[in-house]
């Protein structure tokens, strides 16, 4: 089982491509032989998103398949192939694909997102769940939860860019008033960075401060 996991935990530094994918495939289903490992997650978005990026149906299924066997728990399932359209930047097919499963998508499976992006700092899957405000029908605290992930993820990575897409995201909310926090999270990471803060920004926490 350790040589298994230390093969898989090597892919996920690249993605893997062509006969690549079917090896990856092979090692996830020699896994199941030992049980269901704890923090497969990660390898098995690698190897979903690898095949999903190579059109090839059958390796899908395959991966699909492991995906049914190593996870029990449906809302797990749904966000990790979730987290793959998601990351490949196609919210539109995610949204299809709840549509046909009859899944409702809540709070819940927004904390799993998030969890899931900053643990394996995906910050895409977050960027595209939000992109279409209207797609996905998130709440109030759901959009708080994803802008804070957003900021943090961008944060840590130094990508000042991504804190500028964070920053046109959240301005585009009507009450910003109660997106004080991920607000001053933003904030926060631009001035952790030295990097200059948009001017809008800027203007925006001085009227909260006052």
């Amino acid at each position: 089982m350790r040589d298994s996991l230390e093969v898989l935990h090597e892919c996920c530094f690249l993605l893997p491509v062509g006969n690549e994918i079917d090896q990856a495939i092979q090692e996830l289903s020699e896994l199941l032989t030992y049980g269901k490992p704890k923090s497969i997650s990660g390898a098995v978005f690698v190897v979903m998103r690898a095949a999903y990026r190579s059109n090839n149906q059958q390796q899908l299924n395959q991966v699909k398949d492991l995906l049914d066997g190593l996870v029990d728990s449906r809302l797990q399932r749904i966000c990790l192939y979730g987290c793959v359209m998601l990351a490949e930047e196609r919210p539109l097919q995610f949204a299809e694909h709840l549509h046909n499963e009859e899944y409702t998508f809540g709070g819940a499976e927004v904390n799993f997102l998030c969890d899931f992006a900053l643990h394996n700092k995906e910050p895409k899957i977050l960027e595209s769940l939000v992109g279409i405000p209207e797609l996905f029908k998130l709440d109030e605290k759901a959009r708080n939860a994803v802008y804070g992930s957003l900021a943090v993820c961008y944060g840590k990575a130094k990508d000042v860019d991504g804190l500028s897409r964070t920053w046109q995201l959240l301005k585009t909310e009507k009450k910003q008033d109660c997106f004080a926090t991920c607000v001053q999270k933003v904030a926060h990471f631009y001035r952790c960075l030295n990097a200059v803060a948009p001017a809008d920004l800027v203007v925006l926490l001085k009227k909260m401060n006052e």
